[in-house]
C-alpha cells in the first residue's frame, strides 16, 4: 500500500510540476503488469494474459490503494476477533518477573501471566483459542488417554500373557525332554574323594 501511495504522489507531483511550468504531457506513466506478480482483481479488469500489459498508472495505482486498503481491512478484522493474547516486554528481569506472579484479577481464568517462550516456540494459529475451548480441548485429550487405557491396555495385556504362557510352556517341555543331571551330595571330604 505505501508502494503504491508513494509511486501515485510521485506521479501526480510530476504532473502538477509540468503544468505549473506550462509544460505539455506528452506521454502519461505507465505500469507495467506482469502475469505472475499481478493480483487476480487486475488480470480480469486488464486482460493480462500470458504476456505483461501496459496501463496508465494514474488509473492502475489508485485502484490497486483501493484493493490493498480493503484486504488490510478484513486482515485487521480477523485480527481484532482472533487474538485475545498479549505479548509484554519489560525494561528488567525483576518487573517482568513481578507481573507474571502478581495476581491481575480476582478471577485467575480473566489473566493468565506466564513468562513468554521462545518464538519459535509459539504455535501462532492457537493464540486465537479463548480458555474453556483450551479446557474442553483437555478434557477431551484426557478422555482419549482414558478411553485407550480402558479398552487397547487389557487386550494388549490379554495377548502378552498369552503369548508368554505358551512360552514358558515350551520352556517347560524342553526342561522336561533334556537329560536331568546327578548331582550327588557329599557330607565329608574323604566320602567325596572315595567317590571320585
Amino acid at each position: 500500500y505505501d508502494k503504491s501511495k508513494g509511486q501515485l504522489e510521485d506521479i501526480t507531483d510530476d504532473y502538477i510540476g509540468k503544468l505549473r511550468r506550462g509544460a505539455e504531457i506528452k506521454k502519461r506513466k505507465e505500469v507495467s503488469l506482469m502475469p505472475a506478480l499481478t493480483p487476480k482483481w487486475a488480470k480480469e479488469r486488464y486482460h493480462v494474459g500470458t504476456s505483461s500489459v501496459k496501463v496508465d498508472a494514474l488509473e492502475y495505482l489508485p485502484q490497486e490503494m483501493e484493493y490493498l486498503l480493503q484486504e488490510m481491512k478484513t486482515e485487521r478484522q480477523h485480527i481484532k476477533d482472533a487474538r485475545p493474547a498479549a505479548f509484554v516486554t519489560f525494561n528488567d528481569r525483576a518487573s517482568a518477573n513481578s507481573a507474571a506472579t502478581s495476581l491481575q484479577a480476582y478471577d485467575e481464568t480473566t489473566w493468565r501471566m506466564q513468562p513468554a517462550p521462545h518464538s519459535d516456540e509459539v504455535i501462532w494459529g492457537n493464540l486465537s483459542m479463548r480458555y474453556k475451548q483450551r479446557v474442553m480441548r483437555s478434557l477431551g485429550m484426557w478422555l482419549l488417554f482414558i478411553a485407550i487405557l480402558v479398552f487397547y491396555l487389557p487386550i494388549t495385556a490379554a495377548i502378552q500373557m498369552e503369548y508368554l504362557l505358551q512360552e514358558m510352556k515350551t520352556e517347560r517341555q524342553h526342561i522336561k525332554d533334556a537329560r536331568p543331571a546327578a548331582f550327588v551330595t557329599f557330607n565329608d571330604r574323604a566320602s567325596a574323594n572315595s567317590a571320585a
